[in-house]
């Protein structure tokens, strides 16, 4: 996300070390996340959440949600944006996922390791 391009978030997640925002990037039409790092981290914490984004930054596979810039003044980062996780949508479908879907979505686990 370019510094200078005014967006608004919206908080969708938080956890202990960071929030989660959710934004519309008009020039793509395309939604993105904002990781957050919270404040008042110890540096251990905020390594540990560098660590979070160089290794996912590390991934290349369509299986596994992609990031894309790291902020270190304000120990945030962009990421690629997903309506829900996996296991929310098994949760919710559980019941109603047809073998072959279950086989695919194993599939595509395997394939992201």
């Amino acid at each position: 996300m370019n510094p200078t391009i005014s967006v608004n978030l919206k908080l969708v997640g938080e956890g202990s070390y960071a929030q989660v925002f959710k934004y519309k990037y008009e020039f793509y039409n395309k939604y993105f996340v904002l990781k957050r790092a919270k404040s008042g981290l110890s540096e251990k914490e905020l390594k540990r959440f560098r660590l979070e984004f160089d290794t996912m930054k590390s991934f290349n596979n369509p299986y596994i949600l992609e990031v894309y810039s790291f902020n270190p003044q304000r120990n945030e980062y962009v990421m690629e944006y997903a309506d829900f996780a996996l296991r929310s949508y098994i949760d919710k479908h559980n019941n109603s996922l047809e073998m072959q879907i279950r086989k695919n979505i194993g599939l595509q686990i395997i394939k992201a390791l």
